[in-house]
């Protein structure tokens, strides 16, 4: 059974730019897909392929007709069936009127070869709510072109030297999944036709979705609440990406569908023990965050600390330890303890120090060891025990801390 999730497409400049609506018959909704998550691409085929997808069904996609962020108009959407046997299309859920709707593209048999078509319709406003400006009553055509062909063969390359896996997906524009065991939770690294990832110490595999998820907004603070300014959050190797303003806030518009990990990185400024000379690297911290079925945009309130020890350097060890955290809610719900931890080795020579040992505090608990990292998923687990938790990572005797509070 497909599991049918919200989509919430949030159109970034709906919530940089404030637009006073003072006019009639405006187009408030867009028509959207993966290959066109913003509707303004209107020319990016769907790509769809013969065969079962993921899930074992046969491979299908979908159209919303989305609403522009918080515009509350109900629309009512007509779709002309395909001229073409290879796929047909089917409203989700029954619903064709409602503030979003979203067509369902179905593949139909295994056909030889690739079949180009096009998905014809309109959608039109109800003028409900009144007094809303819900007043596009004409009809808004749409046309969508869609590629049904064979599934392509994925490249996987290594670059021993570097340590890299290199992905290329043959040139289709796919959300990259990743898991460490094929029944595990499959995770949204990145999105694009080529990938570029660290090789991990364990086994990772990978497949694709073209499946569009949702939006997600929400706002990062310290440990004392004050708002993270400038800290970067997005998809590991590519994709949807953001930056906090000056109240901490950010919004990732357009997500993978599922459970998606994010970096959260801020730049921290140290003394380089071999140079004695102030330095600046990004330290981070992976947290995952799901697309939802809520009906409202699902906001994130989360709480980071990320430091970098600024020991001046010694003649024992030229490596300087970082360490992150972080915790917070989704939609008032307690997500898992984040953390992370390592060292930065001396700008430029071979490294001379320890290994550095990262180990997790958790409140009245015994502290445990992690493996040193900041690509690396690690967390507490669902419903972490309340109180301060702490990561630490020692290098050469030197120390560096990072504690949250989990309510």
């Amino acid at each position: 059974m497909k599991n049918i999730l919200f989509r919430n497409l949030a159109q970034t400049f709906a919530l940089v730019f404030v637009v006073t609506l003072c006019v009639g018959d405006l187009e408030a909704h867009e028509v959207v897909w993966f290959e066109n998550p913003f509707g303004i691409k209107p020319t990016n085929a769907m790509v769809l392929y013969y065969g079962p997808d993921e899930c074992g069904n046969p491979d299908y996609g979908e159209i919303g007709i989305v609403p522009s962020v918080f515009e509350p108009c109900t629309v009512v959407v007509n779709v002309d069936q395909p001229s073409s046997p290879t796929i047909s299309v089917h409203f989700e859920q029954g619903v064709n009127t409602a503030n979003q709707v979203w067509i369902e593209v179905d593949v139909e048999g295994l056909g030889p070869a690739t079949v180009n078509t096009v998905i014809t319709g309109e959608w039109h406003a109800t003028g409900l709510p009144a007094n809303n400006y819900c007043d596009a009553i004409s009809p808004n055509y749409f046309s969508v072109p869609v590629v049904v062909k064979r599934s392509p063969f994925w490249i996987i390359s290594r670059i021993v030297a570097l340590r890299m896996i290199k992905i290329d997906t043959g040139g289709v524009l796919s959300g990259l999944r990743s898991s460490s065991t094929l029944n595990g939770r499959w995770l949204n690294v990145g999105m694009g036709t080529s990938f570029t990832l660290k090789a991990e110490n364990n086994a990772q595999f990978f497949k694709g979705t073209t499946k569009l998820g949702g939006a997600l907004n929400g706002t990062i603070t310290d440990p004392m609440g004050n708002s993270q300014i400038g800290l970067s959050l997005g998809l590991l190797y590519g994709g949807s990406s953001a930056t906090t303003d000056y109240n901490g806030y950010f919004i990732l518009p357009s997500l993978p569908r599922g459970w998606n990990m994010l970096k959260i990185e801020k730049p921290i400024t140290f003394t380089d023990p071999s140079t004695g000379s102030n330095r600046t690297e990004n330290v981070g911290v992976n947290v995952v965050l799901p697309a939802t079925n809520s009906l409202s945009i699902p906001e994130a309130k989360l709480t980071v600390d990320m430091d970098a020890g600024s020991e001046p350097g010694t003649n024992i060890c030229d490596c300087t330890p970082w360490s992150a955290i972080g915790t917070g809610t989704l939609d008032g719900a307690q997500r898992p303890v984040y953390y992370a931890g390592g060292a930065f080795p001396p700008q430029s020579g071979a490294a001379d120090c320890d290994p550095p040992q990262v180990t997790v505090t958790p409140p009245g608990g015994a502290a445990f060891t992690i493996t040193a990292g900041d690509n690396l998923h690690q967390n507490s687990g669902r419903n972490p025990a309340s109180g301060i938790w702490t990561v630490t990572t020692t290098i050469c005797g030197t120390s560096k801390s990072c504690s949250v509070t989990v309510p």
